[in-house]
């Protein structure tokens, strides 16, 4: 428990840095000109499309990061759905959206770790959920991407690993981060887009700096299934 308390503490310490660096601008402050575009049109307030994770490339999807002792630790999940992420107007993904991730593991060093199995407050283990979030379209290197901030705070998704596991009971995901398409088509309107992480993301896992690997294939659902989409930066 001491041990945790100091890796809680020491990660603490780090997400009110980062909060200083990642939220100079407000997170929730659209860029004038930046909209969705739905078959060629803006969206409106009218009738927000909703975007959804059609699927998990490969079905496999991972945060990667290492501890500051050199041990490689992946969380990787099979599957992974958005709660609640509606496009709307001045390139903005409704505040308040959450992705929720099923199938996961821990992996120490490419050893599955049982003792260290993911999950969040209020889900059984194995299924992960983020804090709420926010995205917004930015404009970067002449391509669109979308950037992720929490609604609040810096944490993106708190881990619970357990008494028993060697990285702590509790371990954060700070900072930002951005996705793109794959081919660098946000701009182009398709009906579904391949993304992966983007360039500008910043995220922090066990105190360390952490990336995710893998993509996933988005899609409009609901009223908008089978139209197609693109991001129009400011």
């Amino acid at each position: 428990m001491i041990r945790s308390k100091r890796l809680v503490a020491v990660l603490g310490l780090c997400a009110a840095v980062l909060a200083l660096v990642v939220f100079g601008t407000s997170a929730s402050q659209a860029e004038k000109g930046a909209n969705w575009m739905v078959n060629g049109t803006n969206v409106n307030a009218t009738l927000l499309p909703v975007v959804q994770i059609k699927e998990v490339e490969n079905k496999m999807m991972a945060l990667v990061g290492a501890t500051k002792s050199g041990t490689k630790v992946e969380v990787a999940c099979t599957g992974a759905q958005f709660l609640n992420a509606k496009l709307e107007p001045e390139g903005t993904v409704s505040a308040g959206n959450v992705t929720k991730f099923t199938g996961c593991v821990t992996k120490l060093n490419g050893v599955i770790s049982s003792a260290c199995s993911p999950k969040t407050k209020g889900e059984e283990k194995g299924v992960v959920v983020s804090e709420p979030l926010i995205g917004l379209i930015v404009l970067h290197e002449g391509k669109a991407l979308v950037k992720f901030t929490p609604v609040t705070g810096t944490t993106f998704v708190n881990f619970i690993f357990g008494e028993a596991c060697s990285l702590g009971e509790e371990v954060p995901v700070t900072g930002t981060s951005t996705v793109k398409d794959s081919k660098g088509e946000f701009g182009v309107e398709l009906v579904d887009h391949l993304v992966e992480q983007g360039p500008l993301s910043s995220l922090t896992f066990c105190g360390t700096p952490a990336v995710v690997v893998g993509g996933a294939i988005l899609n409009l659902t609901g009223v908008h299934t089978g139209l197609k989409w693109s991001a129009l930066p400011a």
